[in-house]
């Protein structure tokens, strides 16, 4: 009878750590909302930025090791648009895949695009517009696609803010599940 008790132990155990495991491991997909809006944080400036490893939003400085900063694109003294920039030793970090007029064509092309080819990349992407689909190679050799659902001026044109739909592949495959 104790050898039951001691087995029916053992499973349970087994069944919550496992469940713990999976409860703990970090997202590898969803919707972000970054602005180029800077704030105060004690003595220096930051902005809203963005880590596929975490699948979080940090607040960053130029210290900081993020892989997605919002920049603002200037005409003259207005802001006009934004880019994405990564941390500053990353030189390879974006390649523009494609880009569509329609967002619901994006959406069917990004959903299906599995595979990340050979891509010309770089530390800036061009000026963001919904409907265009890009890939992130980060510094330690793992790969995010996103897809730009929207880009905003913000209170008159004094930041952008931008919403993507991405997904990271966190051990350094080409390949997307």
């Amino acid at each position: 009878m104790n050898r039951i008790y001691l087995f029916l132990g053992f499973l349970a155990t087994i069944a919550l750590t496992s469940c713990k495991d999976k409860e703990e491991a970090p997202e590898t997909s969803g919707t972000v909302t970054l602005s180029s809006e800077l704030k105060q944080s004690g003595n220096q400036f930051v902005v809203e930025a963005f880590s596929f490893e975490d699948a979080a939003k940090i607040d960053a400085s130029a210290e900081t090791d993020a892989d997605l900063f919002l920049v603002d694109e200037f005409d003259v003294n207005e802001v006009t648009g934004g880019r994405f920039s990564s941390n500053l030793d990353n030189k390879e970090a974006f390649a523009l895949v494609t880009s569509f007029s329609s967002l619901a064509t994006a959406e069917e092309f990004f959903e299906a695009y599995k595979t990340i080819e050979e891509n010309i990349f770089s530390p800036l992407t061009p000026v963001l517009v919904p409907g265009q689909i890009y890939i992130y190679r980060s510094n330690k050799g793992n790969f995010a696609k996103f897809l730009v659902r929207d880009v905003t001026l913000m209170q008159q044109s004094e930041f952008v803010t931008v919403t993507i739909d991405w997904e990271y592949q966190p051990n350094g495959s080409r390949q997307f599940p």
